[in-house]
């Protein structure tokens, strides 16, 4: 299994472009950087951090990605993180007997 899993970093904008004002879709954000972040550590931050949503799509007619970041980073940057990527992740896991 592949320990990273590929996302795209955006820089923080302010409180209000967060995923939990509901205002989050895809083009909410300037361009971002490709990054390829450790699977344990987007665990981590999807269990232990207060900073993750759902992203949708500029047509709000579904859930494009999420985004998450950890608490010490929350002010700086967030992640993009695509279903499809996290699919691969859970297939691997599932597949693997992880859970």
């Amino acid at each position: 299994m592949s320990c990273v899993i590929s996302a795209t970093k955006y820089p923080y904008t302010d409180e209000d472009g967060w995923a939990f004002r509901g205002k989050i879709c895809v083009s909410s954000y300037c361009k971002g950087q490709v990054a390829s972040l450790k699977v344990k550590d987007v665990c981590n931050w999807l269990l232990h951090s207060y900073v993750w949503g759902v992203a949708g799509y500029a047509d709000q007619k579904g859930f494009a990605d999420f985004l998450v970041a950890s608490d010490l980073d929350k002010e700086k940057f967030v992640h993009f993180v695509s279903f499809d990527e996290w699919q691969k992740v859970m297939d691997v896991a599932i597949k693997n007997g992880a859970f």
